[in-house]
């Protein structure tokens, strides 16, 4: 990692490390002038590049109360590409009003360094990066005012520099903050990338959210109120966040594998691609086993490159090992029996379901879905 001193570039980072990022934040209060107002102003950006999975997380903000609030997010893995952005504020109002919305869109030959270029340069979430000594736009840092106070640290055990920059002037007092951190995981998810699915850390534990209710009350600050699930304990709990608040995101990484035989003890899964192998535990496997058999392709979840989940896929195909008689006729009935098939899984069959057959059946409610 080079110095801060120097030009800092995400490329350069990658150099070294597959996986990268760096996280930028400005803050200056003070009284404008020209404006004839206190002002407060905010901009931050953050971008993770991971070049194994082709993935790139851009995250651009500006507050510039209480004239404009501007925020722009990027989020890539392969070809798929979710963007949000949002305007808001007094002159968002003049140039034809707030908007804010998000879209899904691909990239066919998805590079995440030329991604992270023109999302920067194009000026997305309305942020520009400092100029170099060249004056050329670009990510370093080296003009600073000669009244300007700095502090560098760089810790080379933890991969890990930080500068701040004070300085007051005729508009008041800036401070300037930025970090580089190779190993950390520096996205953040807000209240408006909320959604069932996503990938969170709570208390320092990976947690996934399942229900997202958002709430906007006649009086008083909109909010969102997340139900999340614990990937390490399998416990469930609830948690509000006001609009504007951001949770770190969970670095889980998702691997289709093969599930290969179990001892009793562990459960054997194969990447169908590099063939490595990994064995998981009876605990993190839990219900699962009554879904899966040999050669089934499942999802396997790492954290800290640890399995913490197993997902059987949707649907399954198993046989029906023990059931009362089928009764010829009762196809229109409705009716249903219990059935214990060859995992020892027991769900609700139709009447004329006989012992032998092979049944569909979804795994996320375990409903029988028709016979092969």
């Amino acid at each position: 990692m080079t110095a801060m001193e120097d030009e800092m570039g995400i490329g350069a980072l990658l150099e070294e490390s597959p996986r990268a990022g760096y996280s930028y934040t400005m803050n200056m209060n003070g009284f404008d002038p020209e404006m004839g107002m206190e002002i407060d102003v905010t901009s931050t950006q953050q971008v993770m590049v991971d070049l194994n999975s082709d993935s790139v997380y851009i995250h651009t903000a500006m507050s510039y109360v209480p004239m404009i609030t501007m925020e722009y997010t990027h989020a890539q893995v392969g070809e798929v590409v979710n963007i949000h952005y949002s305007l808001s504020g007094m002159m968002a109002a003049q140039a034809g009003g707030a908007d804010s919305g998000s879209y899904q869109t691909r990239d066919s030959t998805p590079n995440v360094l030329d991604t992270v270029a023109s999302v920067l340069d194009s000026g997305e979430g309305m942020l520009e990066l400092p100029e170099s000594e060249e004056g050329e736009e670009g990510d370093g840092f080296d003009q600073l005012p000669e009244n300007a106070t700095t502090e560098i640290t760089y810790n080379s055990g933890e991969r890990t520099q930080s500068m701040s920059v004070h300085l007051v002037d005729e508009m008041g007092e800036m401070t300037m903050n930025i970090t580089i951190d190779e190993n950390e995981n520096l996205v953040s998810y807000s209240t408006s990338d909320f959604r069932v699915g996503l990938k969170i850390l709570i208390d320092n534990d990976p947690c996934v959210i399942i229900e997202e209710e958002f709430n906007k009350p006649g009086k008083g600050q909109a909010f969102s109120k997340i139900k999340f699930r614990n990937y390490l304990t399998g416990r469930v709990g609830e948690k509000t966040c006001k609009v504007g608040e951001s949770i770190e995101s969970a670095d889980v990484e998702e691997l289709d594998m093969q599930f290969l035989y179990s001892d009793g003890q562990s459960w054997y899964f194969m990447h169908p691609e590099n063939y490595e192998q990994i064995d998981i535990s009876s605990k993190v496997v839990g219900e699962l086993e009554q879904w899966i058999t040999e050669e089934d392709i499942c999802k396997v979840l790492l954290w800290d490159e640890k399995p913490i989940s197993v997902i059987a896929p949707n649907f399954v195909d198993l046989v029906v090992a023990q059931t009362d008689p089928g009764v010829k006729g009762d196809t229109a009935t409705g009716g249903t029996k219990p059935a214990t098939l060859s995992t020892g899984v027991i769900v609700k069959v139709p009447l004329f379901i006989s012992e032998g057959e092979i049944i569909t059946v979804d795994t996320r409610n375990g409903e029988y879905q028709g016979r092969k």
